[in-house]
């Protein structure tokens, strides 16, 4: 997980949009699943692939000639690949009028920064889902 403790304000701001996404595809106190992932890409037009090589890259949101894509590794566990979806989804609802290659090339505290905004972003959903299955076992 990326450390980033230079500016509080971006937890302020990840907390806010994942609200926002929460409250647009309805996904108000209930475990979040791969479902909630796919209809969210569905409903932001993002193309799901699936990476089959092997790379040090689990997961990559692109911004390519209009089209935004969402690529994870097959080769991932199921919680792993949850992880990476909500993360990469992350980089799509923070780092919208950023292309891929100019994320892909920040460097530094501009690197760490967007990083743990999508690292955030994926924890509040995963968090979400331990918090709604252990209600359910109440």
């Amino acid at each position: 997980m990326v450390k980033y403790t230079n500016n509080r304000d971006y937890r302020h701001k990840v907390k806010q949009v994942f609200a926002a996404v929460c409250r647009r595809y309805n996904i108000h106190n209930r475990a979040v699943d791969e479902s909630d992932f796919h209809r969210i890409c569905k409903g932001e037009k993002i193309i799901l692939l699936r990476r089959s090589g092997r790379s040090p890259m689990n997961g990559v949101y692109l911004r390519l000639r209009g089209r935004r894509a969402i690529f994870i590794s097959e080769h991932l566990i199921a919680n792993e690949r949850l992880w990476v979806a909500f993360h990469e989804l992350g980089h799509h609802f923070m780092h919208q009028n950023q292309t891929y290659k100019h994320l892909f090339h920040q460097v530094g505290a501009k690197y760490l920064r967007v990083e743990a905004e999508a690292e955030l972003f994926a924890e509040l959903a995963l968090k979400r889902k331990v918090e709604g299955e252990s209600d359910g076992n109440k």
